[in-house]
């Protein structure tokens, strides 16, 4: 079992929307072989990712919504 790690995030708010950035680091198991390939016969390892997610957010009647969402690997 993985864990993500999530950071602060950090929002900026502009009347009925807002934009929310927060970085995280994703442990993903995958099975490769001795070249670095995907490989389902081979043990699973596991890599860090880390990212960066960003969020543009609006808010209605029922609260707040994602619009967009955006997650570039840093």
């Amino acid at each position: 079992m993985t864990q993500h790690m999530i950071g602060k995030s950090f929002i900026e708010y502009h009347g009925d929307s807002a934009k929310c950035r927060t970085m995280f680091h994703n442990p993903v198991g995958v099975p490769i072989n001795a070249d670095g390939f995907y490989d389902p016969r081979e043990k699973t390892s596991t890599y860090l990712s880390s990212e960066d997610g960003k969020r543009f957010l609006c808010q209605n009647h029922d609260g707040w919504r994602i619009e967009k969402k955006i997650e570039e690997q840093a």
